[in-house]
């Protein structure tokens, strides 16, 4: 008996301590579950904040991308060499956020609806833009560089149109080149008992590590330590009191621009939003891309892509706003194009309401009236006609007018400009001769 009872309180003992590791399995399960619950809403909150403000974005850079564009091909005053490459990184900002909605319409749906071509496409194009931003704003630099302290070598090498042209062409087909090995990889996967397709690389071997770092090298890194280097000249010589002393050119025939100072400003706060933007989502991309395989990357590693591809979306928005505050050649050009556009809408609704209403007189008096009555309204629906096109000629010929006078102003300010140049070149010779 006593040993059954001891064999009883053994097992009773026993039972209790299992109870109780399963009691606190129990409740540190539910804590997993609970922590899991609260992260799981975290990201989808995070998610949905995202492509909402993905869409957004999208919309006010194509808008904004496209003003320039536009500003750019009606105005041939602003075609400079400097406005040029701003037209190329408009372009590839417009490429990357017109394709937006594509990858959002995947989101949503879960799937790859598109086909394979389109997959390889649009990678390859976010690819692009990648390359192209930085490149083309390496160029811009370099521009600046070249134009504020370097004029003679500038003028003759670089400010030429079909030079500017040749650059652009070039560096297009660097990125193309460059990107060629994402349109080969990229493809579409079905899973497995499911009408679900999804886009994506698929690398082989260590191509996929390999190419990583290149990207990471070629369109970040070096682009990136070349920018800064020259940017810093920059801005201790615009900050220079003697700023127009020490930039003039080797034959003392080139003066510091007021024009060459704001395209430098214009130039460095552009890339100064460029590298604060894109450089989160660039260290993002190492730390997720390189991953291995087989390992998924933590919560809040995919929390931070979020929020830096968040911030590499804003820079494409961003730009335009910087064009139009600090370029007066963009800003000039977009209030002409505004003015354009309300003067031809105002002309429209003029003619067309002239036009009505002397149809509506002639419908009126057609119903109780003779033919003799009948001519004179036709008379006067001719004379409105008439009337409605001397006044549209006349607001034509006094836009002429205006265009024209501004493009007198901008002579005399040219004008004003080279004498004063002249005098400054005369004076300097003058201080050296002595």
């Amino acid at each position: 008996m006593e040993i059954e009872h001891f064999n009883m309180t053994h097992l009773a003992i026993q039972a209790n301590e299992t109870l109780k590791e399963l009691l606190e399995f129990e409740d540190s399960l539910d804590s997993f579950v609970g922590n899991m619950t609260g992260t799981a809403e975290s990201l989808y909150t995070a998610l949905e904040f995202s492509k909402i403000f993905h869409y957004i974005a999208a919309i006010f850079g194509v808008i904004g991308n496209l003003l320039v564009i536009i500003i750019y091909l009606k105005n041939h005053r602003i075609r400079t060499v400097t406005n040029t490459y701003i037209l190329n990184v408009a372009i590839s900002d417009l490429l990357y956020v017109i394709t937006v909605p594509v990858f959002l319409i995947s989101i949503w749906s879960n799937s790859w609806p598109f086909g394979e071509f389109v997959c390889k496409l649009l990678l390859s194009k976010g690819a692009i833009h990648r390359f192209a931003s930085s490149l083309f704003l390496l160029v811009l630099v370099i521009d600046t560089y070249l134009s504020i302290l370097k004029p003679t070598l500038s003028h003759i090498c670089y400010k030429r149109p079909i030079n500017s042209r040749m650059i652009c062409i070039l560096t297009w087909i660097i990125c193309i080149i460059s990107v060629s090995p994402v349109f080969y990889h990229a493809s579409t996967f079905s899973v497995p008992n499911s009408e679900i397709n999804h886009c994506d690389l698929f690398w082989t071997g260590s191509s996929r590590e390999a190419y990583i770092w290149f990207t990471i090298i070629s369109a970040f890194i070096i682009p990136t330590i070349i920018k800064i280097l020259l940017a810093v000249p920059l801005i201790y010589t615009l900050a220079g009191e003697n700023s127009s002393d020490t930039i003039a050119s080797e034959g003392q025939y080139q003066v510091f621009a007021e024009r060459n100072k704001r395209s430098a400003h214009l130039i460095l706060t552009v890339i100064v939003f460029h590298i604060l933007c894109w450089l989160p989502l660039w260290i993002s991309l190492i730390s997720v891309n390189l991953l291995p395989m087989n390992e998924m990357p933590d919560n809040s590693a995919i929390l931070f892509h979020m929020i830096s591809g968040c911030l590499g979306m804003a820079n494409t928005v961003l730009n335009p706003f910087i064009y139009f505050k600090l370029s007066p050649e963009f800003r000039n050009g977009f209030a002409e194009l505004k003015e354009s556009i309300l003067y031809r809408s105002k002309a429209s609704i003029f003619a067309n309401g002239g036009n009505g209403n002397g149809g509506g007189g002639v419908l009126e008096n057609s119903t109780n009236s003779n033919d003799g009555i009948i001519g004179h309204v036709n008379n006067g629906v001719n004379g409105t006609t008439k009337y409605t096109t001397s006044i549209l000629a006349t607001l034509t010929n006094i836009e002429q007018i205006n265009e024209n006078s501004k493009i007198h102003q901008s002579r005399i300010r040219n004008l004003k400009r080279i004498s004063l140049t002249e005098l400054r070149m005369q004076s300097r010779q003058m201080f050296v001769e002595e």
